[in-house]
């Protein structure tokens, strides 16, 4: 991405981290976020949901699909979050 930046996203809570990452999707930059599984891994968040309850769901595209993991949820299950970083 040639004349991109990047930014790293600002940690916080679960709520504050997805809501810094639907504020990147809804101004079109892409997420990248990386887990820690026993060893790097990345994936790119792709879009999200927000039921009339008011529940997040926030969909990833990960390049290991074998995993099996469709959604940012899949991944607090027995990872966490160590960073991410919003492109543009």
């Amino acid at each position: 991405m040639i004349g991109k930046t990047a930014t790293a996203g600002k940690s916080g809570n679960r709520t504050q981290t997805e809501n810094a990452m639907m504020g990147a999707i809804n101004q079109n930059k892409p997420v990248i976020v990386r887990v820690d599984k026993g060893g790097s891994h990345y994936f790119v968040v792709c879009g999200y949901y927000i039921t009339t309850e008011g529940s997040v769901t926030i969909y990833i595209r990960d390049p290991e699909g074998d995993y099996g993991r469709t959604t940012l949820s899949d991944y607090y299950r027995d990872s966490s979050i160590l960073s991410f970083v919003i492109i543009g």
